[in-house]
């Protein structure tokens, strides 16, 4: 009787541990997005924490190190040049005019335009909080104001993010879809490295900028379903 007793405490333990992980595995899943968006302030913290107490990143420079040699490429000023314009305020605003054209829910429209709106606010208050100089060395364009975080990276992860998201929505072909995503990421990272490359920005300001963008992003998708959801204007329809 003894041996049957631990055998069934033991039986019961082990399935007690196999539920807590099947729950465990059941939350993260459920709350993966969550987690992205306290890792992505978490990695933000770390670095605005750095730039506040005024501390000299490694990374920094091993960043602008490698990203730099990438000048032995001929024409790379000119393609750096052009790839940063796409993350400049002006182009967002023909973009989001050509958008005005194109999609016949207007709700879309609205969503892109409180989106830029919004993180353009947010960069400027992050930016006058910290107000980290940018960088000495030779800029390759012109560049004002305060460098952490990049407000291109944000603009970019923001502007271009919430595009690949309605691709992922309304785009109905597999391959067109996935293509399209892949090509929003790669803007959004080579926007990032042109602010390295062209010397306006330091590492820690670009990816600062994509932490803190990527956290709202998340929130600012979550926050538009829930009201359209109410206005009977889903996003998914």
């Amino acid at each position: 009787m003894k041996f049957i007793r631990e055998r069934i405490n033991k039986l019961a333990a082990e399935l007690m541990i196999k539920s807590n992980r099947r729950a465990l595995c059941a939350w993260i899943i459920e709350n993966s997005i969550w987690l992205v968006v306290l890792g992505a302030l978490a990695g933000f913290l770390v670095l605005a924490e750095d730039v506040w107490n005024k501390d000299i990143m490694d990374g920094d420079q091993m960043g602008y190190a490698i990203i730099s040699s990438l000048s032995v490429i001929p024409g790379m000023n000119d393609f750096a040049r052009a790839v940063t314009h796409l993350g400049d305020p002006a182009t967002y605003i023909v973009m989001v005019l050509i958008m005005m054209i194109l999609f016949r829910k207007h709700h879309i429209t609205r969503v892109i335009i409180l989106n830029i709106i919004n993180v353009g606010l947010l960069n400027l208050m992050l930016k006058y909080i910290l107000q980290r100089p940018r960088p000495l060395g030779p800029h390759l364009v012109s560049a004002s104001g305060f460098s952490f975080p990049s407000g291109h990276a944000m603009g970019s992860l923001a502007f271009y993010g919430l595009f690949m998201y309605l691709i992922y929505l309304y785009v109905p072909n597999k391959k067109l879809r996935w293509v399209g995503m892949l090509l929003m990421a790669i803007i959004i990272g080579c926007i990032g490295m042109s602010r390295i490359y062209l010397g306006v920005h330091y590492t820690s300001d670009v990816l600062g900028g994509y932490f803190i963008s990527l956290a709202y992003l998340i929130v600012y998708i979550r926050i538009t379903r829930h009201y359209y959801d109410k206005q009977k204007e889903d996003l998914h329809d």
